[in-house]
């Protein structure tokens, strides 16, 4: 994916057992997500904080976390938990840190990309959806 220095796709040969290697990951990036957000509101308000707005600098950070939530590959431990309707029934966690990880990165860089939530309203599965290459 993207440049080669992302290595998504990991959780994909781990057990689903594995909290810490399959969901910690998910999570902390859309905690990162929030956070820069918040930083990025914070200079807003008050543009001394620093040069360059966290929005900036952070860029390909903010693109890869993003990236690493949407990867249908790093989402192999959901669909080990909850087979292959997981966008669809039930797990509305996984569905909510997607949506999460889009959103910010939608209002921090101001742009959008393709993302699994056009096959969840289509009912296609991601099976063949690939995430685009982010920027290095």
């Amino acid at each position: 994916m993207g440049s080669g220095t992302h290595r998504f796709g990991e959780a994909a040969k781990l057990d689903k057992r594995l909290v810490a290697a399959t969901e910690w990951p998910l999570f902390g990036s859309v905690f990162y997500l929030w956070s820069v957000e918040s930083l990025q509101a914070a200079w807003e308000r008050d543009r001394s904080l620093a040069i360059t707005a966290p929005a900036e600098y952070a860029r390909s950070a903010i693109q890869a976390a993003a990236a690493l939530v949407i990867d249908p590959h790093h989402a192999a431990w959901v669909k080990k938990h909850w087979g292959d309707d997981y966008l669809h029934r039930e797990n509305v966690f996984y569905r909510m840190l997607v949506i999460a990880a889009l959103t910010s990165e939608a209002q921090l860089l101001g742009e959008t990309r393709p993302s699994p939530c056009c096959a969840i309203r289509s009912k296609r599965s991601l099976r063949n959806w690939t995430p685009p290459p982010t920027e290095s």
